[in-house]
């Protein structure tokens, strides 16, 4: 059976965040690069996924990054609420994440206030703004 088409835009991002990621093979053992993932919709119920999110998901596994193994993906879901974007982009810094992924309007103005507020390290970040998520 063939796999669904993915979405373009999560292939495209997940490719564009192959380069601030590559790093040495050595480096990548003892310190695994961790992305974090600021999300507008409830997490999906166990056994079940969001397309958006397998197709970054396949897009990092095509560029040789595995999720639990050579990479680390913390996922925030606001649920629908825009209002807890704030919060869960602080979380995400707190967390020492390497880069933010969000999709969203309001959950890229959430990253990129805080991405301006951030002055110890310089914290990279990708946006998704489509529909089609």
């Amino acid at each position: 059976e063939a796999a669904p088409a993915l979405p373009q835009q999560s292939r495209a991002v997940a490719r564009r965040v192959h380069k601030p990621l590559a790093v040495d093979r050595h480096v990548l053992m003892n310190n695994r690069p961790r992305i974090g993932m600021l999300l507008p919709f409830t997490a999906p119920a166990p056994g079940q996924s969001r397309p958006a999110v397998d197709a970054f998901r396949q897009g990092l596994r095509q560029l040789g990054y595995v999720e639990g193994q050579s990479i680390v993906i913390e996922y925030r879901w606001s649920d629908g609420n825009d209002d807890r974007f704030r919060d869960l982009a602080a979380e995400l810094v707190r967390l020492n994440v390497d880069l933010i992924v969000t999709s969203g309007t309001a959950a890229v103005w959430a990253a990129m206030a805080l991405q301006h507020r951030v002055t110890s390290r310089s914290l990279p970040a990708s946006y998704i703004v489509c529909r089609s998520l």
